[in-house]
């Protein structure tokens, strides 16, 4: 069943009214409604509708009515290894993935509702109590995880194989890794601190740059990947606004920084194109949206708390 909303956060509630646009409701879906945990870090549609929301006290399967939950259970092997949630993602067999937060990686078999925890790589490398910062399935049926302080997991469903990459030496300069993406072109990026970007082109030829500006190189921190419909990569930072990266030239332009709210509007959570082209971001302050690219054409929806 498809599920005829769209959900782009949870903490919104109103209305907001934008010339030229029509106008807009959010309705908010929280702890009244059934969802476990008001803290929502990540948000996921599966193949067949149902919205998964990461939360800090459990994962949240959503119909478009009811909630269903799934928390750590002491002593249970079958449950999933914590409850504090952090990224989510879906393999070409309908398993879900689940990255959390000091309780490693979670695979979900949907049919039963039976979690596999994975505790070591194949080098017998302990990964069962690592902190998950953003997990993607690629096209070749590989499961990529970023982590904090740990590097690169890479799991290959066909080989059943759980390979570890730590990365302090060579072209990768940390091991705080705290967002990837796979481009539709097959380019695997990962960001991290200070806006260092790393590129693994098919090819297998990896190259690293950061992202360049004025501000304040703590607040380049990448905090989201976005493919644009021009193939453009979008690059959120927590507190520097989105940049644009062509890959090709590397070049990098600013699309968004708001130099009158300094902090929260700056500090991007999630990015969103829709079917108009129209940009909705998520920040720390609201929704912003950028109607096809012109920055003359901005409109605010701040947070109106129930």
């Amino acid at each position: 069943m498809q599920l005829r909303i769209l959900i782009f956060f949870v903490y919104f509630f109103g209305y907001c009214y934008f010339p030229s646009i029509a106008q807009l409701r959010f309705e908010r879906i929280g702890n009244q409604q059934g969802l476990s945990q008001s803290t929502v870090l990540k948000m996921f549609q599966d193949k067949k509708g149902f919205i998964w929301f990461a939360t800090r006290d459990g994962l949240n399967k959503y119909d478009g009515y009811s909630f269903t939950i799934y928390r750590h259970v002491f002593n249970d092997s079958n449950s999933i290894s914590s409850s504090n949630i952090s990224a989510i993602t879906e393999d070409i067999d309908d398993n879900l993935w689940i990255g959390t937060v000091d309780g490693g990686v979670n695979k979900l078999d949907k049919k039963s509702g039976k979690f596999i925890h994975f505790l070591q790589a194949d080098d017998k490398s302990d990964i069962g109590k690592i902190s998950v910062s953003s997990i993607i399935a690629t096209k070749d049926n590989k499961i990529w995880v970023s982590t904090y302080r740990y590097g690169l997991l890479g799991f290959d469903n066909k080989r059943k194989t759980v390979k570890w990459r730590k990365v302090e030496s060579g072209p990768i300069t940390t091991n705080d890794v705290s967002q990837i993406i796979q481009d539709r072109k097959g380019n695997i990026l990962m960001g991290g601190h200070f806006g260092e970007i790393t590129q693994f082109s098919p090819n297998n030829t990896i190259k690293s740059f950061r992202l360049e500006n004025n501000l304040n190189p703590k607040k380049n921190q990448i905090s989201g990947f976005f493919e644009d419909p021009k193939g453009n990569i979008l690059v959120g930072t927590r507190g520097n606004g989105i940049y644009k990266i062509d890959l090709i030239t590397r070049k990098i332009s600013e699309v968004f920084y708001n130099s009158k709210q300094i902090d929260r509007d700056n500090l991007i959570m999630s990015l969103a194109y829709d079917q108009e082209g129209t940009l909705w971001i998520g920040t720390d302050s609201g929704v912003i949206l950028i109607k096809k690219g012109d920055l003359s054409r901005l409109f605010y929806c701040p947070i109106s708390p129930a």
